[in-house]
């Protein structure tokens, strides 16, 4: 409590150095763009990690609240990641992706993949393996003149 308000407080700051470790890790220290292939290393990351994904995934549902210490994070981390997951969804994909859509129509859908599969994963890891989940949905998103022809 000395360097922190709460214990909520205490677990953001966690997070946050997660962030960055993650980026220095897969980025080599935050240069560079990330792809597909580094969020499939980090979901198999992420699957040696339960602990920090199961805080990440508490304080993510804790965050919907009005007035909770973690909120601010999460309203940001996940703009941000929606602007970038876009951005990675282009230089993958190009303007269009199977089906039509757009890379900003699918990047609140991957984040939703990524957040869902680590929710299933902690309540039945026997039953679910993220990366080879996450590998099939990253299958299905092709470029659109792919799935037409």
């Amino acid at each position: 409590m000395h360097y922190f308000p709460s214990k909520e407080h205490l677990l953001v700051a966690v997070l946050e150095e997660r962030d960055r470790w993650d980026t220095a890790a897969f980025l080599g220290g935050g240069s560079g763009s990330w792809r597909l292939s580094h969020l499939e290393q980090l979901v198999e990351y992420n699957a040696t990690r339960p602990g920090v994904v199961q805080t990440f995934t508490a304080l993510a549902g804790e965050s919907v609240t009005g007035g909770h210490p973690a909120r601010e994070y999460f309203v940001e981390r996940y703009a941000q990641a929606r602007v970038r997951l876009a951005e990675l969804l282009r230089a993958e994909f190009g303007d269009r992706l199977a089906g039509g859509r757009t890379p900003e129509q699918v990047a609140p859908l991957l984040i939703a993949v990524l957040d869902g599969l680590q929710t299933q994963w902690l309540l039945d890891p026997e039953a679910v393996d993220m990366s080879a989940a996450f590998r099939d949905f990253v299958a299905l998103l092709g470029r659109a003149d792919d799935a037409a022809g």
